[in-house]
């Protein structure tokens, strides 16, 4: 199951040297190299790692700047823009866009779309989208079924950059117990994180017993930890009797709730598992968090909530 792409398998420990040096020769970069810089990367670990990388990886690097992180962002996003751009255009025009045009539509170089197109071909949980000419790279021909299929299942589009000072989405969704449902005004007054999970995922079962620890520590202060869990809407068949059982035995008392579709897309068609949001008593988001975070990490930033 592709629980998310961009699958850039990226090892975080490649080229720290050729990063840092760059970044001493441009204090100040251009939106060109902040792009050159990441590609540049993806690159090298896509060569050194058989093609693959990892979307999280590479977002949570933290040899990346603040511009290069949100180009990082952008790639992410674009991916997945792709596949219904292409589809588009082909049925409006009665044919695929070259890749300068791609590039032209999203905002980025011919170089970006062609690592991006790469990276599709490679990832081997990516449905065969297009073929391509091997001469000139171009796309020769896209499939429409297969486009549809995974725009119906997948969305149209996600959201990774920009999700801090803004507003926490609206939601209300039944608990995992089914004793009532919790919204987003429940929330108000005390500060929140927000836990997007399903189970079996590896790096959610690492991160939850750091979430229980966190919620006996700061519960007493009016902050509160939600888990969002997306079993349902992934298709995962585990009972609920596994569900609670894991949950207790983790000591995890706070509050878990039904993933819906629609709450899904509206925090971003989430495709990263786990995602967390920290959030202020005002419901403005802190801190956008994509996969495991150490309990340091999720402890200082929950602090700055308070001001600490």
């Amino acid at each position: 199951m592709l629980f998310f792409v961009l699958c850039l398998n990226l090892s975080c420990g490649t080229q720290p040297q050729a990063l840092s040096k760059a970044k001493k020769e441009n204090p100040e970069k251009t939106k060109n190299s902040v792009e050159t810089m990441v590609l540049e990367t993806i690159r090298t670990m896509m060569r050194l790692e058989g093609g693959r990388v990892i979307f999280s990886d590479l977002y949570n690097d933290n040899r990346f700047s603040p511009e290069e992180k949100t180009f990082v962002a952008q790639l992410y996003e674009t991916f997945f823009l792709i596949p219904g751009y292409l589809k588009t255009m082909y049925t409006a025009k009665g044919a695929v866009p070259p890749r300068k045009q791609i590039g032209e539509n999203f905002g980025i170089s011919t170089d970006t779309v062609e690592v991006l197109l790469q990276i599709m071909e490679r990832e081997p949980r990516m449905p065969k989208f297009f073929t391509r000419n091997f001469s000139t790279k171009e796309i020769s021909s896209i499939n429409l079924e297969v486009i549809g299929t995974f725009l119906s299942r997948r969305g149209q589009s996600v959201r990774v950059a920009n999700w801090e000072g803004q507003e926490l989405p609206d939601f209300t969704l039944q608990r995992l117990d089914g004793r009532d449902s919790l919204s987003r005004s429940s929330l108000l007054g005390g500060g929140a994180l927000i836990y997007f999970w399903f189970s079996g995922c590896p790096p959610c079962v690492r991160l939850a017993p750091h979430l229980a620890e966190l919620d006996r520590k700061y519960r007493a202060k009016g902050f509160q930890i939600v888990g969002f869990n997306a079993d349902t809407i992934l298709n995962i068949s585990i009972t609920d009797k596994k569900r609670d059982s894991y949950l207790a035995k983790i000591g995890a008392t706070f509050p878990n709730l039904h993933l819906t579709r629609k709450t899904q897309e509206d925090f971003g068609n989430i495709n990263v598992y786990p995602t967390i949001f920290v959030v202020d008593p005002t419901l403005k988001i802190r801190q956008h968090l994509i996969n495991y975070q150490t309990l340091e990490t999720l402890d200082e930033t929950i602090k700055t909530v308070f001001g600490d």
